[in-house]
C-alpha cells in the first residue's frame, strides 16, 4: 500500500492543468481554463480545470474532481494505478508500507479491483442487452477474467 506521505506528495506536486492537458486541449478563461468534455461530444467547451483549487468539474455530465480522479476515470485507473501515473510523470518515488498480506487478503484485493475496473467498463453497457443476454456477457467475463480466480464473477453480471 502506498504510504499516506508519498501520496500527500504527489498531490502537492501534481498540477491538474497539465494531467488533464494532455487529454483534453485547455484554453485559458481567467483564471480557470475552458475546453470540449472528453467524456461527452459537445461543440462548446463546458469543462472547466480550475489550477487555484487544484480541481476539475464537466458541466456537461455532471462529473468532477481532482487530477487523480481525472486519471481514474479517463484511464479506467484503480485509485492506486492512477497515483503512481501521476507519480512517474512528476519523478515521485512511490513509497509503501511493508505489510505481510495473506493469501486470503490478496486475492480479496484482486478481485475487488477486477470487479471495480470490470464494473466502470461495463457501467457503459446497456442495461437491457444485459438482462437479455446474461450469459454471452458472462462468457465475455469469463474470457477477460480467465486467469483470476473470481467467484464474484457471477455477482458482477447479476443485474437483479
Amino acid at each position: 500500500m502506498i504510504t499516506k506521505e508519498t501520496i500527500d506528495k504527489i498531490f502537492s506536486t501534481i498540477r491538474v492543468e497539465e494531467i488533464i492537458g494532455e487529454y483534453v486541449q485547455l484554453k485559458r478563461a481567467g483564471s480557470n481554463f475552458k475546453g470540449l468534455s472528453p467524456f461527452h461530444e459537445e461543440k462548446s467547451p463546458s469543462f472547466v480545470v480550475s489550477p487555484s483549487k487544484q480541481i476539475w468539474k464537466d458541466f456537461s455530465t455532471g462529473k468532477g474532481g481532482t487530477a487523480i480522479s481525472f486519471l481514474m476515470e479517463i484511464e479506467n485507473f484503480t485509485y492506486p494505478e492512477a497515483l503512481r501515473h501521476a507519480a512517474k510523470k512528476y519523478g515521485i518515488e512511490i513509497k509503501e508500507d511493508v505489510k505481510e498480506y495473506s493469501e486470503e487478503q490478496i486475492l480479496a484485493q484482486t478481485e475487488r479491483d477486477i470487479l471495480y475496473k470490470s464494473g466502470r467498463k461495463y457501467k457503459m453497457i446497456d442495461i437491457k442487452f444485459l438482462r437479455e443476454n446474461p450469459e454471452a456477457v458472462r462468457e465475455n467475463m469469463k474470457k477477460k477474467f480467465q486467469d483470476a480466480k473470481l467467484p464474484l464473477v457471477d455477482e458482477v453480471i447479476a443485474l437483479d
